[in-house]
């Protein structure tokens, strides 16, 4: 029974060994334009891009992607659409959060000295 579990956990680990948590979205100034295209047929942003293109605006490396679409980001020289970190304040405090708990799980189920 023991090795059924060992096993069905090893297969389910091996399964998921791909999927990961999407990467954070681009941050992106509001002096840039967002064009959204589809992997599916790359003409439908066509008239976006060149309009960004006319206005002097500069394609950015960073592009964010939801299924089969794209979004990307034109920007003027000098200004860039990064990608963000990924941690929030809400992130960080949640982490924190779990830590202190763990710890006062961690001291509860130790023995008092002289007494264990």
């Amino acid at each position: 029974m023991r090795s059924l579990f060992v096993l069905s956990l090893f297969v389910s680990a091996v399964a998921l060994a791909d999927v990961g948590p999407p990467p954070p979205k681009c941050v992106v100034p509001s002096q840039c334009r967002t064009c959204a295209t589809s992997l599916a047929d790359e003409t439908l942003g066509a008239d976006c891009r060149a309009q960004a293109a006319d206005a002097g605006l500069v394609r950015s490396d960073c592009t964010d992607r939801s299924g089969v679409s794209v979004s990307e980001y034109y920007c003027p020289s000098g200004k860039q659409a990064v990608r963000g970190c990924g941690c929030s304040s809400a992130e960080a405090l949640s982490g924190a959060l779990a830590a202190l708990v763990s710890l006062a799980l961690r001291r509860r189920r130790a023995p008092l000295p002289g007494r264990g």
